[in-house]
């Protein structure tokens, strides 16, 4: 059995390892990325194409299989970063220890908050991205807030 649980079609490794620009730190993916940016792997098996995370794959490539319930996350928090030297597997609440350790989370989004958002967006003060870095949440997280699926509540009449 070969060392990585993703059955990888013959030559998927050199293909694999042209979309990666090396640097004296991180090995950056070149390829497709997610809305979040996330590196991303289509492997067509059949008739059937699968999606996978290029950090997770590189893991499986570089070091071995992924044990069930483990994600693959960064100590160099670089989601486009495929080096398997700079992946470790733990769980979420390892991974949000991460986060909170270094800084990358901010206090919970509060009512206000989310109004001033819709605000700040619907007034064209920035893309979803731009907007949600005033407030330390991604632009994946605002695009939830403006379209309602997170915090739908209706504007509060007479902010302070």
């Amino acid at each position: 059995m070969p060392p990585y649980s993703i059955i990888v079609p013959d030559g998927f490794l050199e293909r694999f390892e042209k979309k990666i620009h090396r640097t004296a730190a991180c090995w950056e993916w070149i390829g497709n990325t997610s809305r979040d940016g996330y590196g991303v792997v289509a492997i067509t098996r059949g008739n059937t194409r699968h999606y996978h995370h290029a950090h997770r794959l590189a893991y499986e490539l570089y070091v071995g299989p992924i044990p069930a319930g483990l994600l693959v996350c960064h100590h160099c928090d670089n989601r486009p970063c495929v080096n398997p030297n700079h992946l470790f597997l733990g769980t979420s609440s390892d991974n949000l220890r991460d986060a909170v350790t270094k800084g990358r989370l901010r206090k919970k989004i509060t009512l206000e908050d989310a109004d001033e958002i819709r605000r700040a967006y619907a007034a064209g003060e920035g893309t979803l991205a731009v907007v949600g870095e005033r407030f330390g949440v991604c632009g994946a997280h605002v695009s939830r807030i403006v379209s309602g699926d997170r915090w739908n509540y209706p504007l509060i009449a007479n902010p302070p």
